[in-house]
């Protein structure tokens, strides 16, 4: 299961500016990097009067682009993603997913703390924090410290707490589930159940010997 981290602060702490230092010192050693990023007041992708916006103004629910080497998901969401559902659909091939936010959440976390932005942390050791970047001398008890100005000590900490001798494993799901739109979360070995069971059942029928793949929908 791929690995994840949030950084947390405030706004305005430094949060995207610590990630984009972290990642390229990440990517030089090798290491494949997702990020995760919680926008609180919403965001928009679209500008006025490109196709897409123009798709999505038209009524789609979803579009996505595709050119040769990106492809992009707007989609709308009823309700709000938690950060393991967001990795199990939408994130793979990858060794680590760092977070912005979700300070929430209950995966483990470096907050942010810049002098004149902030005086008091967010999260403490029973929210899972396991580190703390500042640009000033606090007193933590349990937690450990890191300048704010060293963002090379703050990757080799990463490195060391989620990468370092992690073997990568393939993350090939062999059956997937949907229920209303929305990717349940299956165990693998539930997931191996599921596909031997079905492929047995389809085998059974004309032309189902050598499937490959099968998708079943069910409307009620």
């Amino acid at each position: 299961m791929i690995p994840i981290v949030s950084i947390v602060g405030k706004s305005n702490s430094g949060k995207t500016t610590l990630i984009a230092k972290v990642i390229p010192i990440l990517v030089k050693k090798g290491y494949r990097i997702a990020t995760i990023k919680h926008c609180a007041h919403g965001f928009e992708m679209d500008k006025e009067g490109k196709d897409t916006w123009k798709h999505k103004k038209a009524g789609a629910k979803a579009i996505v682009a595709v050119s040769d080497k990106r492809l992009a998901l707007i989609t709308d969401i009823k309700d709000r993603y938690k950060l393991e559902e967001i990795r199990e659909r939408f994130i793979d091939d990858v060794d680590l997913i760092i977070a912005e936010g979700y300070k929430t959440e209950r995966y483990q976390k470096i907050e942010v703390l810049r002098n004149g932005n902030s005086k008091k942390l967010l999260c403490s050791k029973d929210d899972n924090l396991i580190a703390v970047v500042s640009d000033r001398k606090i007193r933590l008890k349990g937690v450990l410290l890191m300048d704010l100005n060293k963002p090379k000590d703050v990757a080799g900490f990463i490195e060391q707490r989620f990468l370092k001798n992690k073997k990568r494993l393939s993350r090939k799901e062999k059956a997937y589930l949907f229920v209303n739109g929305r990717k349940l979360i299956i165990k693998p070995f539930v997931q191996e159940w599921f596909a031997k069971s079905i492929k047995a059942m389809v085998s059974t029928l004309r032309g189902g010997e050598k499937a490959k793949r099968i998708d079943i929908s069910i409307e009620d």
